[in-house]
């Protein structure tokens, strides 16, 4: 039989592991690339914009091995 420490370090490494599993892009997500496809600007362009827009959230994701962030609408 578990312990109660030994209940809590496990529940503790099961949160970490969760922490660390990163989520795929959802339907809601898009890039600053997909960004600036659609919007006609440049890429640093669309980076600016989505920085300095109050109305968007970011958080980043690997995808195809690299470190991207990805926006949605907050």
């Amino acid at each position: 039989m578990k312990s109660a420490k030994t209940k809590q370090a496990l529940s503790s490494l099961d949160w970490a592991i969760a922490q660390t599993i990163e989520l795929p892009q959802q339907p809601d997500e898009f890039t600053a690339y997909e960004f600036a496809e659609k919007a006609g600007v440049s890429l640093p362009t669309a980076k600016y914009r989505l920085k300095a827009c109050p109305g968007i959230v970011s958080r980043t994701a690997t995808t195809g091995g690299s470190r991207i962030n990805l926006y949605r609408r907050a």
